[in-house]
């Protein structure tokens, strides 16, 4: 199924969705925080480095540097997240 728009929280509230990939942006972070999904987090600028940092302190995320994404660490924190919910 393609879709332009999904809304996100009915998304994040689904209760197959295991984890959320994203950028670190903070109505994201807070929506991800409200609903209990773990994050992978992948931030570009602004705020969004902090707030993956802060997620990650609290224990519900694991971060990975854009510029040195590799399919290994992808795969790597997709199986930590999983096997460790």
């Amino acid at each position: 199924m393609l879709r332009s728009w999904i809304p996100q929280q009915d998304v994040l509230g689904h209760p197959k969705i295991k984890l959320f990939i994203t950028h670190g942006g903070l109505l994201s972070t807070q929506e991800v925080t409200y609903h209990g999904v773990p994050i992978i987090g992948m931030p570009i600028f602004g705020d969004q480095d902090l707030n993956i940092e802060m997620a990650e302190r609290a224990g519900y995320a694991l971060k990975i540097d854009i510029l040195e994404l590799t399919e290994k660490k992808l795969e790597d924190a997709i199986q930590e997240i999983i096997g460790n919910p």
